[in-house]
């Protein structure tokens, strides 16, 4: 792991510590998942909705949540499963999301090239 994936991932773990919704991004196996579990470990007092970009992912991360015991505190979706049972279950595409975004909180997309968009609030 790089200094950069170390400082990014320290500065996520700082911000779930302090209340707030994070992000991390990093190649694989940079430590994302053991990055997540950290800071749910840490956060005794907190729930976690943890949202992954694929299925194999969202299974190994949840995995390794339950593994760690912390699945009644964390909850792991795909983006698309996490709309599909939150906000509408006729969603199973990156279209359905985009619908969903824009139909129910107003947000405008342009496309700018295939499975890339501009989201302007």
């Amino acid at each position: 792991m790089d200094h950069l994936h170390d400082s990014n991932q320290h500065q996520f773990e700082e911000t779930i510590l302090k209340g707030h919704n994070g992000d991390t991004k990093a190649s694989p196996g940079a430590g994302k998942t053991a990055t997540v579990l950290r800071a749910v470990r840490r956060s005794v007092d907190k729930q976690f909705c943890i949202l992954t970009y694929n299925k194999k992912l969202k299974t190994d991360t949840q995995l390794e949540i339950d593994k760690s015991g912390f699945g009644s505190r964390a909850s792991v979706y795909t983006y698309h499963q996490f709309i599909h049972y939150n906000y509408d279950s006729s969603v199973s595409d990156d279209w359905g999301i985009v619908n969903v975004l824009f139909k129910r909180f107003g947000f405008q997309f342009q496309h700018s090239t295939m499975k890339t968009y501009r989201c302007f609030a």
